[in-house]
């Protein structure tokens, strides 16, 4: 006898099977017994389709309910698996195990994003994703298509004894729209605004980030360009300012580093520092972006750029800055104090020098004679003469101003000795001590 593979069964399988059949039948034929079973059936792999004694009863696993008790050939049949066969006399209830051995060949393991995809493997559907299937050792060609979703097909190579695995991220069709448009004009930012949209009502914020700062590259190659540029602008704003905690923390963290980025590429160019009041303070309400930009300076203490941004580039920091609360004001200000710990001296003296602008535009004479004093003091140990003079007249003004005339007074006859003063400043010391003298008898 052959199986439908053109093998033999075993001789030992037919004559139990014969000899059970006989005894089962005579003992049936006589009333000696009258057995039943409840039988369930599984496979290993689950999936395979079972046929008991020739017939197809389902797909494993199942249960087979109440059959006539005696010897059963049970059959188990999955694709890219040799059939697996058991012989069993069943009787009461009864557990059949098929246990199948993989054909030569590979496996493909398909997934997608979403799921739930159409796979189909050279031309023939196989199921939905997540699925494996076993597969001939070769080239094939895999497709998974799902509605609303560009197809995504690739010719995939199985080898024998092995398993591919493959997880497609599938392209809704309203995305690769926009993003043909941005091929076909990679300089047009109006092209920008609709594909920025769909990613944040989508919550996709990292290729939200990605298509920003892609926008964001365009505008710093061409800052006189007016295509497009006002609604991508306005977009940035929107992101920011539409859900604010969202924006706080979901998609500042994300942006804050590709910000740096820019600044960095950029250097000191205006228009990328500007980027700051689109980011971080935000088009609308920048009040709400101080804690963002305490986080995104307390998080990088040693990084220049943002103290920069914050004393001499970005015009809504600095009119930010003059509204800030004393105790706002005197968190940042101990920070910038505190810089030369964290960058190289002549950065921290330049920095400071851009903080003492801040300080008279809020007529912060205190925090003016603090910042000055420290500028001067780096600039000094750096040999820096032209910062240490700027910085000493900004000491010598805040002095006057808080009625410190006797120091005032003393500091600049100090600085009047000393030959290295330029000329220019000389003659500004020179004033101070007039001011300060008639101020102190004035007693003003």
């Amino acid at each position: 006898m052959k199986d439908r593979r053109g093998g033999s069964y075993p001789a030992a399988i037919i004559a139990v099977v014969l000899l059970a059949g006989i005894l089962f039948a005579a003992a049936k034929a006589s009333g000696i017994l009258e057995v039943k079973a409840r039988v369930k059936v599984k496979s290993i792999p689950p999936g395979a389709l079972v046929l008991v004694d020739g017939v197809p009863a389902g797909t494993a696993p199942l249960d087979l309910g109440e059959m006539e008790g005696g010897p059963h050939t049970f059959r188990f049949v999955l694709e890219g698996y040799r059939d697996a066969v058991v012989v069993k006399a069943c009787a009461g209830d009864v557990t059949v195990e098929g246990k199948m051995k993989p054909l030569p060949g590979g496996e493909l393991a398909v997934d997608s994003e979403p799921k739930g995809a159409k796979v189909f493997v050279d031309g023939v559907e196989r199921g939905e994703t997540p699925l494996a299937v076993r597969l001939a050792p070769g080239r094939h060609t895999l497709s998974v298509l799902k509605e609303n979703y560009n197809e995504h097909v690739e010719e995939v190579t199985v080898e024998a004894g092995k398993s591919l695995e493959r997880t497609v991220e599938l392209v809704p069709a309203v995305e690769s729209y926009y993003r043909e448009a941005i091929e076909r004009a990679p300089d047009d930012l109006m092209n920008y605004c609709d594909l920025m949209r769909y990613y944040y009502v989508r919550g996709r914020y990292e290729d939200l980030v990605d298509l920003m700062f892609d926008g964001v590259a365009v505008m710093m190659r061409d800052k006189r360009r007016d295509d497009g540029l006002r609604r991508f602008i306005q977009e940035i704003g929107k992101v920011r300012e539409e859900d604010p905690a969202l924006y706080d923390k979901r998609i500042f963290p994300l942006v804050l580093p590709r910000l740096l980025k820019v600044w960095k590429e950029g250097k000191k160019d205006t228009a990328a520092m500007k980027l700051g009041d689109y980011f971080i303070l935000g088009p609308r309400n920048p009040e709400r972006g101080i804690p963002l930009l305490f986080e995104a300076l307390e998080e990088h203490e040693d990084e220049p750029l943002l103290y920069r941004y914050v004393v001499t580039r970005g015009t809504k920091a600095q009119a930010l800055i003059r509204k800030l609360t004393s105790s706002d004001f005197s968190r940042l200000l101990e920070l910038f104090l505190t810089c030369d710990e964290r960058l190289p001296a002549a950065e921290a003296a330049e920095l400071l020098m851009g903080m003492t602008e801040v300080c008279k535009l809020r007529r912060d004479f205190s925090a003016l004679e603090e910042v000055s004093r420290k500028a001067a003091e780096l600039a000094a140990e750096i040999g820096d003469k032209k910062t240490e003079f700027r910085a000493l007249n900004d000491l010598v003004v805040s002095l006057r101003v808080l009625k410190k005339y006797d120091e005032g007074e003393k500091l600049v006859k100090e600085l009047l000795a000393r030959k290295d003063v330029p000329k220019m400043y000389r003659k500004l010391l020179e004033r101070e001590l007039k001011r300060i003298r008639r101020f102190k008898r004035l007693g003003r």
